[in-house]
């Protein structure tokens, strides 16, 4: 016999990182292999990557089938190789071998044997796996590995490799010479066909030949139709009642339930469309009628618009702007059904009953801080992003020249762009308060006279500001700054009355302060959410936890007639919350 060195077909192709399509061309001849063998009148039985080893004929990768005597089993225990029983009849690797093989019958063991165990060798080299897995089959007993063989359906390549473990598919998509998904993509279809076609159950439907199968792979590679199919529908269906006969013949119960109920509920359907039929020439009779009342009651309809537009018309000649709206809203259909009769009048009327009390003031060209209205009404302060000041006359609605001091030392808040709230105007004496930081990290609180468009003070502070505010009386300016401390001063002294710790610094958006109506109380809005209640008198710092989502305090507003404080956020948390600042409770209002 002739001498072959080689090594086993399937650490041939992974040492090689081979393609699927190189694979395929080294099984081939393999095919090629077994069925000249058949053609001699031998059966291999025992085809496994172990018998087709491969060696290099002048640099030529050539499969060489090997040990066609499977009478060797008998020469080694019961391992995951070959088996040989007692009465001769269960031969084979069980990985590989064929349900015929499996049974133990008399039923004789002809070629299509060996197409099986091809179909596992080639689902082997393209997945890496087997279709059923040894360990588990040999750990299973005789029987069980018997029945297993016999009865379990294997997964297609396909879905075998999609089901592998991360790690585990790339590096046999990297053995393939591919990606993880372009393999699977090869995969299926075609081949997944052709595989699952050789490892059928029934003999009958798996290739004839081992050249028959050569001639699909064949095909598939020149993009040929295959003769290769899925199986039938009917054919599946039968193999699942023969496995599942109990479970079938109660489905087939709740369907025939199901059957009767679906024509008791159409004979109950019919009887309802006779009904309604019955109903529907009833109410052919009373539609005549009812024309009549709509032409009466759209006539009615075209008074009733007539006399509101003369009414609308005295309302505006009155300067009546909201009896004028009330009339106007009246008229404006709701939904496609509603008859439209509005016209040119109605747009009239409309277009004169339009105000000019809505007006945009001091629009910017970039985000905008903060704004802020002088006690009197007259001045708005406007904070902008680039850390610019400047002044609006509110009853003449004109831009007054910019604060000449920004023009000098002062720069954008620490805080980030558009976040600054700290200017504020003093009730008394016609002051705005600026929180100002030089290029040097120098830090003030400067007192600019608005009107006469001067500097009156300047007060140092030890961090750059966040927010400040200025109590209802004008005596308190309480400070925010970046070290989350919330200073008190005496606007008179120029002394610190009191210090409060918010928390550690955190780099979040947020931060501001803003006091009660009546100077007792003052709310401190945090950058992690929390709000902190601080009586003046009492020293008492009431906190209002976080509300999810996690987002800094932006803004804060007193009521000016009850215990209410309304708080929000800026960017996650777009929600308006109201408070009871004298337990912290949420407001039912």
């Amino acid at each position: 016999m002739e001498l072959v060195r080689g090594i086993k077909i399937t650490e041939y192709c992974d040492q090689n990182n081979l393609s699927t399509r190189e694979r395929l061309d080294l099984f081939i001849p393999v095919c090629h292999a077994i069925q000249h063998a058949h053609q001699k009148g031998i059966i291999h039985r025992d085809i496994k990557p172990s018998n087709l080893l491969v060696t290099l004929n002048n640099g030529v990768p050539t499969p060489k089938v090997i040990d066609f005597g499977i009478a060797k089993a008998t020469e080694q225990r019961l391992t995951d190789k070959t088996l040989f029983t007692a009465f001769e009849q269960f031969i084979g690797t069980p990985a590989y071998m064929s349900p015929e093989q499996a049974a133990m019958t008399s039923l004789d063991i002809d070629t299509r044997s060996d197409i099986y165990a091809l179909g596992v060798l080639l689902y082997e080299l393209l997945t890496g796996k087997t279709p059923l897995d040894p360990k588990t089959l040999l750990a299973a007993g005789l029987d069980e590995m018997r029945r297993t063989i016999r009865e379990q359906e294997p997964a297609r390549p396909s879905t075998r490799l999609s089901a592998l473990p991360g790690a585990e598919l790339t590096t046999t998509a990297k053995r393939r010479g591919t990606e993880a998904p372009r393999l699977i993509h090869l995969l299926q279809g075609d081949l997944d066909w052709i595989v699952m076609k050789c490892l059928e159950k029934d003999r009958t439907r798996r290739y004839e030949t081992a050249n028959g199968l050569a001639l699909d792979l064949e095909r598939h590679l020149q993009h040929e139709p295959v003769a290769a199919r899925p199986p039938s529908a009917v054919y599946r269906v039968r193999k699942f009642v023969r496995r599942n006969r109990l479970m079938v013949t109660a489905a087939s119960a709740v369907a025939a339930a199901l059957v009767i109920g679906l024509g008791l509920s159409t004979w109950l359907f019919f009887k309802e469309q006779q009904a309604r039929r019955r109903a529907v020439n009833a109410e052919q009779a009373q539609r005549q009628s009812r024309h009549e009342a709509e032409a009466n009651a759209m006539k009615a309809q075209a008074q009733a618009y007539a006399a509101d537009m003369n009414l609308a018309q005295r309302a505006l000649d009155a300067n009546d702007l909201g009896l004028a709206w009330d009339l106007l809203n009246r008229h404006r259909p709701i939904g496609q059904s509603e008859i439209d009769l509005r016209h040119w009048e109605w747009r009239y009327l409309w277009q004169r009953a339009q105000s000019d009390e809505i007006f945009t003031l001091c629009q910017q060209p970039i985000c905008v801080g903060t704004v802020q209205v002088s006690p009197d009404g007259k001045l708005v302060a406007v904070r902008r992003s680039d850390g610019r000041i400047a002044l609006w006359d509110w009853a003449a609605r004109r831009r007054l020249p910019d604060l000449p001091i920004l023009a000098g030392d002062l720069v954008v808040n620490p805080f980030g762009s558009g976040l600054q709230k700290d200017i504020a105007f003093v009730p008394i004496g016609g002051l705005l308060a600026i929180g100002s930081t030089d290029a040097g990290g120098r830090t003030d609180v400067i007192f600019w006279d608005a009107k006469a468009g001067v500097e009156r003070s300047r007060f140092p502070h030890r961090a750059s500001i966040a927010s400040l505010t200025v109590s209802p009386d004008g005596k308190l300016l309480a400070i925010f700054d970046v070290d989350r401390r919330v200073t008190i001063l005496d606007l008179e002294s120029k002394q610190e009355r009191a210090s409060l710790a918010v928390s550690p610094p955190v780099w979040l958006c947020g931060g501001v302060v803003q006091f009660s109506p009546d100077g007792e109380r003052l709310a401190v809005g945090d950058n992690d959410g929390t709000i902190h209640i601080w009586h003046s008198q009492s020293g008492v710092d009431l906190k209002i936890p976080p509300q999810p989502p996690a987002d800094g305090i932006m803004a804060l507003a007193w009521s000016p007639t009850e215990p209410l404080l309304a708080s929000t956020g800026g960017y996650e948390g777009r929600t308006i919350r109201l408070w009871n600042p004298l337990t912290g409770n949420p407001s039912l209002q």
